[in-house]
């Protein structure tokens, strides 16, 4: 209930908390049913979660693309890393003039900063994208 009631703030939580664990096998069903219910229940709220998910797929795009370079081509880290900011750049164009994460929901984002994002060495390549708030 205190989801629904103020969803900027707890429902938010409430939501990528639910979704992040319904890997689990032990409690799939029950956080299924009640991710289905709070987003049945929560009216137009439900464009901006969809919208956070589609920026979450869209980060998990460019990732997988570098993991693929990188082993099929055997790219070295620089050109990965040239990759990577033009992946993010046609990723961008994808989406909205303003949105938010789901790391930080209060924070409305107007752009990614793409001539400074960076891909670190280790085996996931994970990437650092830095953001322009609005």
């Amino acid at each position: 209930m205190r989801s629904l009631r103020n969803p900027y703030v707890v429902g938010q939580a409430f939501f990528w908390g639910l979704k992040s664990n319904l890997y689990l096998k032990v409690s799939y069903e029950r956080y299924y049913v009640l991710l289905e219910q709070f987003l049945m229940l929560s009216g137009r709220f439900v464009e901006e979660l969809w919208l956070g998910n589609e920026i979450n797929f869209s980060l998990q795009r460019v990732q997988k693309k570098l993991m693929k370079s990188r082993k099929e081509m055997g790219l070295d880290l620089s050109e990965v890393k040239k990759q990577a900011r033009q992946d993010l750049y046609n990723e961008r164009q994808r989406l909205p003039t303003l949105f938010t994460m789901a790391i930080e929901p209060k924070v409305i984002i107007r752009d990614f900063m793409v001539s400074q994002c960076t891909v670190f060495s280790s085996a996931k390549l994970p990437q650092l994208v830095k953001c322009v708030n609005h």
